[in-house]
């Protein structure tokens, strides 16, 4: 028996090429890699060769879920080589395949994003999404604005390319016009009208940890008034770039803000994408930006002994599966719950630990809710010492996922994984429940007597459930799960040597 769904989710995930095109450039010694440098040498490191040669990222990477994801060409796909927006700001937002990058790709505009797109097809991907420049080309700081009539049918002829090109998805990012309600709101009625069908991310762009440079921007009104302004306008909405140290703790404190503006301002319909913070993105009802890449540390600047992603494939394998069961459903429909309670993760960065210069030499500390739960009841958590961080959701078609998260803790080699004693309520017996991560138990609270049931668990890598009902504690309505079983069967797909964290699906037959 298999419980995962064949079909493909109709979560709008996707897998990015931006920590490919860093981790995977050629550096000459002594190169700056940091910061807009840094970027610059991604940047380059993208072309069709790369993309679609064999081996190439859409040849290779992800053939498992291949069909749930579509396939974003980050920033560098639509300017020249060696286009830096710090010279040449100008360059950027044209939205026309570099003929210098795919010079495989020929006719039109709209002929070449068709003709990528169909070769994305033909690899087994959903299609190609494109980073968006938050302006038109031409345009500077300011300087050489469009008018607002000028503006608007620059990017009405994009979307007409994209639409006549089958492109369904727009991450649209950084640029002059990056912080303008108007803009973005202009784009997502002009994708509405000349595109029906593609979607339209929309972000706010900030530095990769909160709190760090532009204040305390979990209380600032500054800060609210430009989320709930972008939230108004955002079919889908990122919650921007953090850094994997301390990731986990930055998104958290992110999504609680993120979730809290949504719900005041009652709408639209927004779907929220926390990027590859993936056992998150599954366990709250979250859509995913995959990063992550399966080509081995390829890191020569940067150290990541700490949070080795690179050997975590089978997670992105877990999540968007379970998304084949519980789709990621709108933010302002979750009855969200967050706990008074918070947790703070602290890491002290040594030079090259991060892209992110600004923090080399510095303790630094990110704090956020210990529990966020959407659909349902807090989840109780009981531990001896420290705490993982907990989050869950009850989605719209009654499937239930819960996930314990790692902490980053300064003096730990690696991210830590506390071991705590769950208990959540999970209603009837009759939906799909998610587990992601590692506890020392799980207990599952129902309304009514499931004991007479089997139950039966499966890796959300693999393809076959087993059944364990002789192997689980019930006391009247609480099923007990031991900590050691979740992970012996959320582990039991694994690809040798991938590190992920266990996943798994339960039901009752």
């Amino acid at each position: 028996m298999n419980l995962i769904p064949d079909a493909p989710t109709s979560t709008p995930d996707y897998w990015c090429t931006w920590n490919t095109q860093n981790f995977s450039a050629v550096v000459e010694d002594g190169a700056d890699t940091t910061g807009d440098a840094g970027a610059c040498i991604a940047r380059d490191n993208l072309n069709g060769e790369i993309v679609f040669g064999q081996p190439g990222w859409a040849t290779c990477f992800y053939d498992k879920i291949r069909r749930d994801l579509f396939f974003i060409l980050d920033d560098g796909w639509d300017v020249p080589y060696g286009a830096n927006p710090g010279k040449a700001r100008e360059l950027f937002g044209s939205c026309e395949l570099s003929s210098d990058r795919f010079p495989m790709f020929s006719g039109s505009p709209a002929q070449r994003l068709r003709t990528l797109n169909d070769r994305l097809l033909e690899n087994g991907w959903k299609g190609a999404g494109l980073w968006i420049s938050a302006q038109a080309a031409g345009e500077r700081d300011g300087k050489t604005l469009l008018a607002d009539d000028g503006i608007a049918a620059y990017w009405r002829e994009r979307a007409g390319w994209c639409h006549d090109a089958g492109i369904e998805y727009w991450k649209v990012d950084w640029g002059v016009r990056a912080s303008s309600a108007a803009f973005r709101s202009m784009l997502t009625e002009t994708a509405a009208a000349e595109a029906p069908g593609l979607l339209v991310e929309h972000a706010l762009c900030m530095v990769p940890m909160n709190g760090i440079e532009d204040g305390n921007w979990r209380t600032g009104e500054e800060y609210r008034t430009s989320m709930r302004a972008m939230l108004e306008v955002s079919p889908l909405f990122r919650a921007y770039d953090v850094l994997n140290f301390m990731s986990e703790a930055s998104m958290l404190d992110r999504l609680s803000v993120i979730l809290r503006e949504t719900d005041a301002v009652g709408g639209p319909e927004c779907l929220i994408n926390c990027e590859d913070e993936l056992y998150i993105g599954a366990a709250l009802g979250l859509a995913v930006g995959i990063m992550r890449h399966p080509l081995g540390k390829l890191e020569p600047w940067l150290s990541s002994e700490l949070d080795p992603r690179h050997n975590r494939i089978d997670e992105a394998i877990r999540t968007v599966r379970w998304h084949r069961i519980a789709p990621a459903f709108i933010a302002h429909d979750g009855n969200l719950a967050i706990s008074e309670e918070r947790l703070t993760d602290s890491w002290e960065f040594k030079p090259k630990q991060t892209w992110w210069k600004e923090v080399w030499n510095r303790t630094t500390c990110q704090t956020a809710p210990a529990v966020i739960s959407r659909g349902l009841s807090l989840p109780e958590v009981t531990a001896s010492g420290e705490k993982p961080f907990v989050v869950a959701s009850r989605n719209p078609n009654g499937a239930i996922s819960v996930a314990m998260l790692p902490r980053t803790l300064t003096g730990q080699e690696h991210k830590v994984h506390f071991p705590a004693d769950i208990r959540l309520d999970a209603g009837d017996s009759q939906n799909p429940i998610g587990v992601f991560g590692r506890c020392s138990s799980l207990t599952l609270s129902f309304s009514e007597p499931v004991s007479e049931k089997r139950l039966w668990m499966q890796d959300l890598a693999g393809d076959a459930a087993v059944d364990i009902t002789d192997r689980v504690q019930w006391v009247g309505n609480n099923l007990r799960l031991d900590g050691t079983l979740l992970a012996e069967i959320g582990l039991s797909a694994a690809t040798p040597g991938d590190l992920s964290e266990p996943g798994l699906v339960l039901v009752f037959a």
